[in-house]
């Protein structure tokens, strides 16, 4: 069985004994359940004892191991009588339990778990069962499109209505156009503009997707028995493929074997988790030993049962059945854990290949299960539209309820008596029943028709008008130089212009860390020595590349100088510091192509490691025995590796136990400041230096740098054998182990001497810092979501400017329910103490988070405590809880816009929940700018999306909408006022020619133009004065209040406009024929001077004018007067010579002057207030301020105010567990194992019980 066979003592006996206990185990519940997912075998009578000779140990190493039966077909094998389910299924009844994962699990982890079940390289049977390796976050198909977009279409309220008025044209006797369904036509093109714009943008989703199913993969070819290109789309279930150095995976896959001898594979899940710590993974050491190429990768045959998908990204469970001859009836069974899954959306990273085989594909993948289906999208500014357009609905109602009922008042005590030549035929001495069916039945043939005369109440005309501006805009976005990224060739992309406003009124930014805010970038760049602080602010390094030297950044003449000149007091403190970055450290090398590669499982020790490589000591590595070997200035060194307390979150340091080649024993320790600092000896020296450190680490944490403290001692044999023994012990206890083995290690690092400090630069990316800080000054929160660890994001935090020496910090970090309700009572507590004065910060994590929304009453404490934080950073998240908190504070208030950001594939469910998902582009592939909205090439992008293109948008979207409203009633209500003088029956008062062009022709283009290329500001002044974003968080723009401010203006524009045509053209004879005007002559004119007055409206609305703006509308004007002609010159029925009779009236030029003299100060009025209502919004608002200021300071208790947080960044080595090559002592490994094997064999008597 490949290395199997060499194994010797405890080793043995605890793979025996585990085998064997699992073989007893589950052939009991096998046979006692009747289950068909797992037939186990008899096994073997003398398996249940410890064997006694190295020859028999063989022979049962053997009769266990692993078969790769030469290609025998699995489902011959099993035969027409076994009963073993394939694909997704239940598991037996009395298999179902809760799944107990890690801290991030969620509520879909608390239920049964169903299980999935294939054959292995059965390509053609599992694909009929599972679906292909294909993802789609496209929104529409060929096939679906029709009526997926129809329904999209008419879930807006406007198109519904326009609907329902076509009907309405249809029926003859309601009908003002003759029973033709005249609005068709511009429904059908509003459809039109709409679903052409969809297609458009989903487009651009397609292509994203194509290309993330295009990339290439070498797929295992079964026929040829070896590896051949293929594409990601095209891989299924079971199948085997093989992943090279800095590839991303391209489905979920087992690993199989790796390269590293040891079976290890590194992993980078940035783009999962947000981490850039290395995970380490490992296969199973009997496929590592067996599968030595592709034939036996094509060889291998089996069974694999697992989980069924969900969206567990740290946890999964599965069995390996494999057989030599039928894959089930003699089959071993070996157990699958996270550590050998490699999930899609993380790459390799420093190994050179790994054989994979597909377990999960497509949207079965985790990444996937954790993404949300794309949703249709509305902006905040078309919700209230559509809320306007109800009660615009309601108010249309309610006024032809008033016009059908006045006209039945009229006819029957009018109409019936004085006008009998109008055949009304309605008494009231008819017969009841008939005169009431009457009465009933003009009624609403009345109120039809005056619903289709105020039919333009509700604006096609708005949808049409709407479309076509964001699309626009939307251009103009992505044309925009300023948001161009220049050396990446990546502009910025619109996938759903319909959100351009809602970018003007983003209250929460929820953003990833890692790739967003970061370059994934650890710099070396300053240090400090005893009491001398070295490294300058702006480091010039050209020759680290050079000596291939990587995440270094330092310079400074003067610690060369001291490191070369050994009379110089700090010499000998420099050597120390040097020799202690070179050798505390988990870091791995390999030698590859004559190059030495390190391996980190952080990025902060990678810079470390490089640091000390730099100055002349090398880490060329570890030998079989873990001597570290270090060449010192050419010179070969070797430390002897005694043991390793690795670092952790808890322990904040990472100690380690050299052997000097001199023979003298050293303790090194690297740590957070506030944990080393205590661990000092007590010496006048040693605090003297701590003191001058401290103001090392106060100046590095003010530029962001994260910090580490290097300290170390030397102790005597004696200690070390007396601490060692005491170490041991406690390894091997059966209860509280690690408690044990953390109060021991904690003796061990006390006394130590202060070397210096560390200080790296986690690079952020151009300009975050700025862009962070002008959005908090214009109003807008900024949470960090990341899948970092808490310090690390809380150094970002500092770094981006987001938190600061002055503001409270508050951590959420229990354990249980209980814990965060009292950690979330007493910061809210020091919270409202300090209201008014400090601004405060909230910090939590993903297993803190998991147990708060898990209570109602613990997540509304915990809402109320980060909603009045000016900030709050969570750390560990999953993909699930990252968007979980973006539907918090959508469910909290869904008034509040939220916007998430972030680069990676674990972003995308926060993408797609927040009401505005932006996506980084060209950094961790296309699964973020697939499900995004927009696609940025650099978060600094945000700001000029949001401050000039956002917030103008709002604005002049604001008022298209309610201008487009103001001038439909300016152009409807003349009918209603004429109704006065036409007994409300119904008459049209426009001419029917020229009725359907004036949203079209005379008053399009003008609000066009104005929503394109309007500017209240220069660009360079929206950016400078982030407050001027705050018309958008205010609403200052668009509200009920002001869109019915319109309406009224609309109303009164329009009597005015009416009454003043119907008098004068009655009182004031025509020149030429002497006759009064008649009804068609008095419409026209009154239609003329409504497109007048529409049009002047915009010149004041207007901030800047522009040449091609004054002379739209000037064009739109004269528009009407040049089809007036035209249609009077055609001999029209009704405007036949209307154009030349309209001159001979005197009045005429008159009224036409007056409305020019007239509307010109009302329309400057009512702007003015419009503009002096955002004004007075602005001075409200400092007035509060600066009122709540003076509540909270009168009569405020300093000693009630929470201590500040002390702020110093620090840098992290990996979590305990990431450094599986380097162990602590090989004997107190194998006694680990043999105590293992003790407390088995209880289980193992119950189980031979139990058979």
């Amino acid at each position: 069985m490949g290395s199997s066979h060499q194994l010797k003592g405890p080793n043995y006996i605890i793979i025996t004994l585990l085998t064997k206990a699992e073989y007893l185990l589950k052939q009991k519940d096998s046979s006692s359940s009747n289950s068909q997912s797992h037939i186990m075998s008899t096994p073997n009578k003398n398996l249940l004892r410890i064997p006694e000779d190295e020859e028999e140990k063989t022979g049962l190493l053997k009769e266990s191991g692993p078969h790769f039966g030469g290609g025998q077909d699995p489902l011959k094998a099993l035969g027409g009588n076994v009963p073993y389910q394939l694909g997704d299924h239940k598991p037996p009844a009395d298999a179902s339990r809760p799944i107990t994962g890690g801290p991030n699990q969620t509520a879909s982890d608390m239920g049964p778990q169903s299980l999935r079940t294939f054959l292995v390289n059965e390509i053609e049977q599992n694909g009929k069962l599972f679906q292909l390796n294909k993802i789609v976050t496209s929104k529409y198909t060929v096939f679906n499109f029709l009526p997926k977009n129809l329904i999209d279409q008419f879930s807006k309220l406007a198109n519904i209505y326009f609907l329902a008025m076509m009907v309405l044209q249809t029926i003859p006797s309601i009908s003002i156009t003759n029973g033709q369904p005249t609005i068709l036509l511009p429904l059908m093109f509003v459809i039109t503009v709409s679903a052409v714009k969809d297609i458009f943008e989903d487009l651009k989703r397609h292509t994203a997707d194509n290309q993330e199913n295009s990339r290439n993969v070498m797929r295992l070819d079964l026929a040829q028995n070896q590896f051949v290109q293929d594409s990601w789309r095209n891989l299924r279930v079971g199948q085997v493929v093989m992943i090279k150095q800095d590839q991303y995976f391209p489905a979920d896959l087992i690993l199989l074997r790796s390269s590293n001898p040891s079976g290890l594979a590194y992993i980078e899940t940035k783009n999962l988790d947000g981490e850039t710590n290395l995970k380490h993974k490992s296969s199973l050491k009997e496929l590592q030993a067996t599968i030595t190429d592709a034939s036996k990768a094509a060889s291998l045959r089996g069974i694999i049962t697992c989980e069924s998908p969900n969206d567990q990204l740290y946890k999964f469970e599965g069995t390996l059945n494999i057989g030599a001859e039928n894959p089930i009836a003699s089959s071993d069974a070996f157990s699958l854990d996270h550590n050998n899954l490699l999930l899609r959306g993380t790459s390799l990273k420093n190994t050179e290949w790994v054989y994979g085989l597909v377990v999960y594909s497509g949207h079965d993948t985790r990444i996937m299960k954790n993404q949300s289906k794309t949703r249709t999208k509305f902006s905040k500014l078309e919700v209230q539209t559509n809320r306007q357009i109800i009660y615009i609905f309601m108010f249309q109602i309610f006024i032809c309820i008033i016009g059908a009922g006045f006209n039945q008042l009229w006819t029957l005590r009018i109409g019936n008596t004085n006008h009998q030549y109008l055949a009304l035929n309605l008494t009231e001495t008819a017969d009841t029943n008939n005169f009431t069916e009457s009465i009933i039945k003009e009624s609403l043939i009345r109120f039809g028709t005056w619903m289709l005369l105020f039919a333009n109440f509700v604006p096609i005309s708005l949808i049409v008008t709407m479309e076509v501006v964001k699309f626009f805009q939307a251009q103009f976005i992505q044309w925009d130089s300023a948001i161009y990224d220049e050396p990446r060739d990546l502009p910025t992309k619109v996938q759903t212009s319909n959100l351009n406003e809602q970018l003007g009124q983003v209250d929460y930014v929820f953003s990833d860390k890692t790739g967003t805010l970061t370059c994934n970038l650890m710099e070396f760049k300053k240090l400090s020595v005893g009491r001398f602080p070295y490294g300058v602010d702006q480091p010039n390094c050209p020759d680290a590349k050079e000596r291939d030297v990587s995440n270094f950044n330092f310079e400074d003449p003067s610690f060369l100088a001291h490191m070369r000149d050994s009379r110089h007091e700090n010499h000998e403190n420099i050597k120390d510091y040097l020799t202690h970055l070179a050798v505390c450290h988990t870091v791995v090398a390999e030698q590859k192509e004559g190059k030495t590669l390190y391996n980190a499982s952080s990025p902060d020790e990678l810079a470390l490691v490089n640091a000390a490589k730099y100055f002349g000591y090398f880490f060329k590595g570890r030998d079989d025995d873990n001597n570290i070997e270090v060449e010192i200035n050419g010179k070969r060194t070797v430390y002897q590796l005694l043991n390793v307390i690795e670092f952790s979150s808890d322990r904040k340091r990472m100690t380690v136990v050299v052997r000097l080649p001199d023979g003298r024993l050293k303790v090194m320790c690297k740590g957070a400041d506030s944990i080393i600092a205590e661990r000092i000896a007590q010496t006048d020296a040693n605090l003297e230096v701590m003191r001058e450190e401290d103001k090392h680490l106060d100046k590095y944490a003010g530029s962001g740098l994260r910090t580490l403290l290097l300290a170390e001692k030397e102790i005597s044999q004696s200690e070390y054998e007396a601490w060692r023994q005491e170490y041991k012990t406690a390894a091997q206890a059966m209860s509280k182990r690690d408690e044990r083995m953390a109060e021991v290690a904690d003796r061990l690092e006390r006394n130590f001497l202060l070397i210096g400090a560390t200080a790296i630069e986690d690079k952020l990316q151009d300009d975050v810092d700025k862009a962070i800080y002008a959005m908090k000054k214009a109003g807008i929160k900024v949470w960090v979501l990341t899948g970092d660890k808490i310090e690390t994001a809380i150094n970002i935090g500092f770094s981006c400017q987001l938190l600061n020496n002055k503001m409270e910090l508050y951590v959420i970090d229990g354990k249980t329910k209980n814990d965060c309700l009292n950690q979330i009572a007493d910061c809210r507590k020091n919270q409202i103490n300090s209201e008014g004065l400090r601004q405060s910060g909230t910090v939590v994590s993903g297993e803190s988070l998991f147990k708060i929304v898990s209570s109602e009453r613990i997540t509304k404490q915990f809402l109320k405590l980060a909603c009045s934080s000016a900030v709050l950073i969570a750390c560990r998240m999953s993909p699930k809880q990252k968007a979980d908190i973006v539907r918090l504070i959508q469910k909290h208030n869904p008034d509040l816009i939220t916007l998430a950001i972030g680069d990676g594939a674990n972003d995308v469910n926060m993408i797609t929940a927040a009401h505005i998902g932006v996506g980084i582009s060209g950094v961790e592939g296309q699964q973020a700018v697939s499900a995004s909205d927009y696609a940025i090439g650099q978060f600094k992008y945000l700001k000029n999306l949001l401050f000039v293109h956002g917030r103008e948008s709002y604005r002049k979207n604001s008022y298209l909408v309610s201008y487009t409203f103001y001038k439909n009633v300016l152009f409807v209500m003349p009918q209603f006022w004429f109704g006065f003088y036409s007994a409300f029956s119904g008459q049209v008062f426009y001419e029917k020619w020229i009725f359907q062009i004036y949203n079209i022709v005379f008053t399009a283009f003008p609000i066009m133009m104005f929503s394109l290329f309007d500017q209240e500001h220069p660009k360079s002044e929206l950016m400078e004065r982030p407050k001027l974003y705050k018309i958008g968080l205010k609403q200052l723009c668009f509200s009920t209040l002001m869109f019915w401010r319109w309406i009224m203006y609309g109303f009164t524009m329009s009597a005015f406009v009416f009454f003043i045509s119907f008098m004068t053209f009655n009182e004031s004879p025509s020149t030429s024929t002497g006759l009064y005007g008649d009804l068609w002559l008095e419409g026209v004119f009154a239609y003329g001077s409504v497109v007048i007055i529409a049009n002047m409206t915009i010149i004041f609305g207007s901030s800047s004018h522009t040449t091609y703006s004054v002379a739209i509308i000037t064009l739109s004007v004269n528009a009407f007067f040049v089809l007036f002609w035209l249609f009077s010159t055609l001999q029209l029925s009704t405007l036949a010579n209307q154009f030349w009779e309209l001159l001979s009236f005197p009045t005429y030029f008159l009224n036409l002057l007056f409305f020019f003299t007239v509307t010109f100060p009302l329309d400057a009025f009512f702007h003015w207030v419009v503009r002096e209502s955002r004004e007075a919004a602005d001075v409200r608002e400092k007035a509060k301020k600066l009122q709540d200021r003076k509540k909270f300071v009168k009569g405020l208790d300093p000693n009630k105010l929470a201590p500040l947080h002390r702020h110093h960044g620090y840098a992290f080595s990996g979590e305990a567990g990431h450094a599986p090559q380097i162990v602590d002592n090989l004997l107190m490994r194998q006694t680990t194992k043999l105590i293992s094997a003790q407390k088995l064999m209880p289980t193992l008597t119950m189980a031979q019980k139990r058979v």
